[in-house]
């Protein structure tokens, strides 16, 4: 299997209508890197290339909670509580994923379900393998 297409789409990317036109920065280890339309791109991608999605922090909440280990054992049904009064949206319409624990503070990454879910069928629609989804921010 070839190495993994890092694709990183630009602010916006998770409401927009038409994926194919946005610009990407991509990057393939071995390969050069490069900006090119997204729809251009795939047409040089192979069936089930398998991508790590890159989205941009201004289309994400991402912030970090801080936990006892009582509440760490229940971390998924207590962070929509815990980040109510942060979220604009309705907890129930997002999706929530956290990262380790580095001294009782876990990061967490909050985003709109229905739009995560519309990128991922466009690209399952490619014949592309998503193989991760990360945050910019996160890889800081």
């Amino acid at each position: 299997m070839s190495a993994s297409l890092f694709l990183h789409l630009p602010p916006g990317a998770l409401g927009c209508a038409n994926l194919a036109d946005l610009t990407v920065a991509w990057y393939r280890a071995g390969d050069d890197s490069g900006h090119t339309e997204l729809g251009s791109l795939l047409l040089t991608l192979e069936a089930g290339c398998p991508v790590v999605l890159v989205l941009s922090a201004a289309d994400v909440h991402f912030t970090e909670v801080a936990l006892n280990r009582q509440q760490a054992r229940h971390l998924r049904r207590v962070l929509p509580f815990l980040l109510e009064e942060a979220l604009l949206d309705d907890a129930d319409e997002l999706l929530f994923a956290s990262g380790k624990s580095q001294d009782g503070r876990y990061p967490v990454v909050a985003v709109k379900q229905a739009s995560l879910a519309n990128v991922a069928a466009f690209f399952r629609e490619q014949s592309l393998h998503l193989v991760s989804i990360v945050v910019d921010a996160e890889l800081l």
